[in-house]
């Protein structure tokens, strides 16, 4: 659903960072240059506000980490949003590849790029274009302007539709149009440059929050051992099982990842020695804020489970897991399995413009 009226009045193009995004921000800022008169366009990231409300008629906002301000424009209905996904760990290689990082920061971010889907699933005014879309690419380009109320000069909107779909006019797809790209491989193949283990994680981090955009039951954030640091050599990746033999002092800490804001149901779940029994340890949440916090003390060795509460407000912030023995202490093992995060959120919300 679009806002009412005929005339551009502001419109954010989410395309988070992937092929499909790049290549929506370059349509889009295309189509930006050739309005009468031109818009201008800004380039918003994970800090910045929109700006007033006045500005809004000649400006196009295109942005690959939404921020707060943004989030909240597209939560109340207040502009025409386009959103473009792809595929988790299509994302993931994608990006490694184009910047050439390692692979946790990659991961983080695409997560840093997703922290709008919750928000884009119920929002009246925006719309989500995956990359599996069917349908032609014209008649895609021509919706999506449709959506955010941008009329061309007939001649430039052909231009633009020739240039992103090739000469096959009529019968070129999404997919057609992204072979374009020097750097395209097709949906699942960017993938293959993940190893098994990297493909278990982004299955586990971001494919859960991907999916936030389209579907209302929420599959858990689980950050494993995998993706966590250990307290003892920092910056290196932390161990399966960690002594606890030493000073009270944080054991497991990370991994510096984003999530939508929301409240969460956090879910720790480690396995303690039995000279860890009855020794006082706890975990906590936090991004530039203590989020949470909780206090275990394991009654009998083996695998236990732990529930705590987490309200987080602000997308900016990369998120992390800090494990801590309380007490110094001369023996005893633990090791942090896993950490999953369970949104808690309104369902009662009616599912817009999903494509």
């Amino acid at each position: 659903m679009q806002i009412d009226g005929t005339s551009y009045r502001g419109g954010i193009v989410i395309g988070a960072p992937s092929i499909i995004g790049d290549w929506a921000h370059n349509l889009i800022r295309d189509a930006a240059t050739a309005m009468s008169p031109p818009l201008e366009v800004r380039l918003l990231d994970k800090f910045d506000d929109v700006g007033p409300e006045e500005e809004w008629p000649r400006t196009l906002y295109l942005t690959r980490y939404p921020s707060a301000p943004v989030i909240s424009i597209i939560e109340n209905g207040l502009m025409p949003v386009v959103a473009f996904l792809d595929q988790a760990c299509d994302a993931v290689a994608y990006i490694r590849r184009s910047v050439g990082c390692a692979f946790i920061e990659a991961l983080r971010s695409a997560t840093s790029g997703a922290v709008a889907n919750r928000a884009l699933l119920n929002a009246k005014t925006a719309r989500v274009v995956y990359r599996n879309h069917s349908g032609t690419a014209d008649a895609l380009i021509e919706s999506i302007f449709e959506h955010l109320v941008m009329h061309l000069p007939a001649e430039a909107f052909d231009a633009i539709k020739q240039k992103y779909r090739g000469a096959a006019a009529g019968t070129a797809t999404l997919e057609d149009s992204l072979r374009r790209n020097s750097s395209y491989k097709p949906a699942g193949k960017w993938s293959n440059e993940l190893t098994a283990s990297e493909a278990t994680i982004v299955d586990q981090v971001l494919k859960p929050i991907v999916l936030m955009a389209f579907k209302k039951e929420c599959t858990p954030i689980r950050w494993t051992y995998q993706v966590l640091l250990s307290g003892d050599h920092p910056n290196e990746p932390a161990p399966m099982i960690a002594e606890v033999a030493g000073a009270a002092r944080n054991i497991y800490y990370g991994p510096y990842l984003h999530m939508p804001p929301g409240t969460y149901r956090a879910r720790l779940v480690a396995g303690y020695s039995k000279e860890a029994v009855g020794l006082p340890f706890s975990a906590d949440v936090a991004g530039s804020t203590q989020l949470a916090k909780a206090r275990f003390r394991p009654t009998e060795p083996g695998i236990l489970q732990g529930e705590f509460l987490v309200v987080h407000n602000l997308p900016q912030d990369p998120l992390e897991m800090r494990f801590r023995n309380d007490e110094g202490e001369i023996d005893g093992q633990v090791g942090v399995a896993w950490i999953e995060f369970e949104f808690l959120g309104n369902e009662d919300l009616p599912i817009h413009n999903v494509t």
